[in-house]
């Protein structure tokens, strides 16, 4: 018989649940990127600040964030 202590593992899931809840309920433009610059994440005040949903921004170049005439 093998006995398994998930404890540690419920209470990690339980803190990604409570964080994404964060990030996904607030006001601020949040997005991850990979060290290429690929889009990962995308909350949804990123999609009200930039203009992109998640789906058309996640696994884009964050370049596409940046206009040429700047």
């Amino acid at each position: 018989m093998v006995l398994v202590n998930i404890d540690g593992i419920k209470h990690a899931e339980e803190a990604r649940g409570h964080l994404a809840a964060i990030v996904d309920s607030t006001s601020d433009a949040i997005f991850s990127k990979t060290l290429d610059g690929i889009v990962t994440s995308w909350n949804r005040a990123a999609e009200k600040l930039f203009g992109y949903t998640a789906a058309e921004m996640i696994g884009q170049s964050v370049l596409r964030l940046y206009s040429p005439t700047l």
